[in-house]
């Protein structure tokens, strides 16, 4: 019952694509008059969301005509006549990239506090080709009006810095700029200081110190795990058979130089890698040397990298209209070939490092050398390039505070299942990475590392790892590419890119993809039937409505990532990115939880919470509020006699607490839920007892969100406060620096057993 009245309280989005705007909500939150008409002047297929407060998050399908001299003009006009109504103001907001792809303008905007930038917060307002407003986006963050003081110098943020190591061996400190942070209940001034393990590119990471109170908030990575002869795509694919290709738009008649790539090798220095270019021409000018594999002084290498870069920059090119970009300008992607950074010692990964421009550096591309040569398969070299594109077109930092969950990492699940899905596109093959079959991490693909063409779907299949995740953007994205064509699927894809949201979860993304669709449809470039498959596949898919409460009603092992331990061990207070939930019947008697990890870390904490989710408060200890604590177990059994008796008719939701991620590292575990039953078709459920709730709970915060909500919460809402949110009864009972891991790292060897398996 709990869960089909979950799905009305989520309004769905079909929807409101369908459905006319409520006239009985006129006011904006807090009672304010809503500038004059905004509804009548977007026009009558103009759609409206919400979020959580009640602010409008994103409008699409209007045509609103505002005055301005150009695109950017008429994007800060819309935004100072209707910013307020989705939570932000115009005048806070600085402009970004102007993109312009498939006839539409996307105008982006960062938010400003104190004449700082606040991280993956802002605006993202896009224009049909006639210059009218088609879609307002925003994500303002937390209201604040000014930062706290810096008591910190900047000397002293680097001593910081320096007495926590963040685990390297020889801590190297690169640079220095200041930032906001919108820590969900705060907005804090931040030294954002970038550093790095020795001279080894592969371990950037930004560090965030509190430049208040001098605390370090967390250690984010930057790098994102990715005639010559080659393999075409690699040689699986290529069944063990070279090709010899012409190698195009090569400036350089003796080496790998071309107008958009130079590839070198790596010559490892023990600390480093030192780039050179080995690859020569022979005689003829031309690049025709054996693959060697394993090998660290691989020319073959360097030449398949050539050929797979400049193809995947041409698609990108020619079929969207990007070019690549260094610091603003122009430029040419360096890419690495046969990387590592100590003598003989094989490098297990393939990453896009970006640009660092207050240094003057480029980002660029590595593939390593390890059990295999990650530069010999061409998916992967595509998959990194568009990692490179992401980073230049939009705004995904990778993780995001949910303020009643905790960290989470669907902003770098988009980002993987993006780069996933124009891997794919570049060859038409849904199978991704077939090279590395066999080598561990494959999620879900058989004869691959991942396959385009899944079933997953959220929530059921999330694993709260990027990797997992992306797989169910990846497939939603290519299940479009099947409905319109590639031309137009690669098109809606990138437009949709382009427009998201700073940092966007699966429901945003989907959002965002749908409306980009639906944009598509009004522009005449796809039909009605199309659009209205795009909108049952995203359905299909689980991205309308999206969360992080996985159901544990069939039975089944699910298997889940505990966090990285420098964001989730930090902001997140170890709390694990996904939650569950199990309806519990009438008849049920007993209910056992068993929890086990797979990996050598791995010692959790069950909370149990009836009718709503555990709600995450990062300064409580734990830092889960709920109705039953179970520190330190693999086991909770819950039963009419138990100290939290089984809440029969009620949902019960869980939340873990990975008690040893900051100590220990990052692990994965199993959970699942046996549930016995009387088989009693009589039975009944108990009376209601008087809503003891839990007594520590942030009762003031779920207040203040329900007032925020206002009249103007009417209709076109899209979600109730609380998790909760007015479904059947509300009854408790109360009881006593590690970088995230690349595309094919560690915990990618390990993740293969993410998947589900039958109990």
């Amino acid at each position: 019952m709990h869960r089909h009245c979950r799905l009305l309280s989520l309004v769905g989005l079909g929807l409101l694509l369908s459905l006319p705007l409520s006239t009985s909500a006129q006011l904006s939150p807090g009672g304010a008059a809503r500038p004059a008409g905004l509804e009548a002047l977007a026009g009558p297929d103009a759609h409206f969301l919400r979020d959580d407060a009640g602010h409008l998050r994103s409008a699409y399908g209007m045509h609103l005509a505002v005055v301005g001299d150009d695109a950017p003009s008429r994007a800060r006009k819309a935004l100072e006549l209707y910013g307020a109504r989705f939570g932000a103001l115009a005048d806070a907001l600085a402009l970004g990239r102007v993109t312009q792809t498939s006839g539409l303008t996307v105008v982006r905007f960062h938010r400003q506090l104190d004449g700082l930038a606040v991280q993956a917060r802002g605006a993202v307002v896009r224009l049909w080709p006639d210059g009218q407003v088609e879609s307002i986006q925003a994500r303002f963050g937390t209201a604040a009006r000014a930062l706290p003081d810096a008591r910190l110098s900047v000397e002293q943020a680097q001593s910081v810095v320096r007495s926590d190591g963040l685990r390297f061996r020889e801590l190297q400190l690169l640079g220095v700029r200041q930032a906001a942070l919108d820590l969900g209940d705060r907005v804090a001034r931040v030294f954002v200081i970038e550093a790095q393990d020795g001279e080894r590119s592969s371990t950037r990471v930004e560090a965030y110190v509190d430049a208040h109170d001098g605390s370090l908030l967390l250690a984010r990575p930057l790098v994102q795990e990715a005639l010559g002869r080659v393999w075409d795509p690699n040689p699986v694919v290529a069944d063990g058979m070279t090709s010899d290709v012409e190698l195009q738009d090569l400036t350089s008649a003796r080496f790998l130089t071309g107008r958009y790539v130079r590839v070198s090798s790596c010559s490892a220095t023990g600390s480093s890698c030192s780039a050179a270019q080995r690859a020569m021409a022979d005689s003829d000018g031309n690049f025709l040397f054996d693959p060697v594999d394993p090998s660290f002084d691989d020319p073959f290498a360097e030449v398949n990298v050539y050929f797979h870069v400049d193809r995947v920059a041409r698609f990108f090119r020619d079929r969207l209209g990007f070019g690549w970009t260094c610091c603003g300008d122009t430029g040419v992607i360096e890419a690495i070939a046969n990387y590592t950074e100590t003598p003989g010692l094989a490098f297990e990964n393939a990453f896009y490092s970006p640009a660092s421009c207050g240094r003057g550096e480029c980002p660029f591309l590595a593939m390593g050398q390890g059990m295999k040569d990650f530069g010999y398969d061409g998916d992967v070299i595509y998959h990194e390039y568009t990692h490179g594109v992401v980073d230049l077109v939009s705004s995904i930092v990778g993780f995001d505070i949910d303020p009643r969950r905790g960290v989470h990492y669907e902003p770098g699940a988009i980002n993987e299942g993006t780069a996933d899905y124009f891997s794919g596109s570049v060859t038409g093959d849904p199978e991704m990475a077939e090279y590395f079959t066999g080598l561990g991490g494959s999620f879900g693909a058989e004869g691959a590392l991942r396959r385009l063409d899944n079933s997953m779907s959220c929530p059921n299949d999330l694993f709260g790892e990027v990797h997992a995740d992306g797989n169910i953007w990846s497939g939603a994205t290519w299940d479009v590419r099947g409905i319109v064509g590639p031309d137009e699927g690669d098109a809606i894809v990138f437009a949709t890119l382009v427009d998201f949201p700073d940092n966007p979860d699966l429901t945003r993304a989907g959002e965002t993809l749908l409306a980009t669709a639906a944009a598509f449809e009004g522009m005449g470039r796809i039909d009605a039937g199309q659009l209205s498959a795009i909108q049952a596949a995203i359905e299909t898919r689980g991205l309308v409505g999206c969360d992080r409460e996985v159901p544990l009603d069939d039975g089944e092992i699910h298997r889940g990532y505990s966090g990285n331990d420098q964001i989730t061990g930090s902001l997140g207070a170890n709390v694990a990115p996904l939650h569950y939930r199990i309806d519990v019947p009438a008849d049920a008697t007993r209910l056992t939880l068993n929890i086990q990890k797979l990996t050598f870390a791995g010692r959790y904490g069950l909370y149990l919470r009836v009718g709503e989710p555990a709600l995450f408060r990062s300064t409580r200890r734990p830092p889960l509020v709920a109705d039953g604590e179970f520190p330190s177990t693999s086991e909770v059994v819950l039963d009419a006699s138990s100290e939290l008796p089984l809440p029969r008719c009620q949902t019960l939701y869980i939340g873990i607490i990975s008690e040893d991620l900051t100590d220990v590292g990052q692990s994965i575990y199993q959970l699942q839920a046996t549930l016995e039953r009387s088989g009693d078709a009589s039975a009944t459920c108990p009376e209601p007892l008087m809503d003891a709730g839990v007594a520590d709970a942030d009762v003031a915060l779920d207040a203040g969100l329900a007032e925020d909500a206002g009249s103007d919460a009417g209709a076109d809402a899209t979600a109730s406060v609380g998790g909760g949110g007015g479904c059947g009864c509300r009854v408790s009972a109360a009881s006593g620096g590690r970088p995230l891991l690349g595309l094919f790292g560690a915990l990618a060897l390990a993740g293969l057993l993410w998947r589900r398996r039958r109990a």
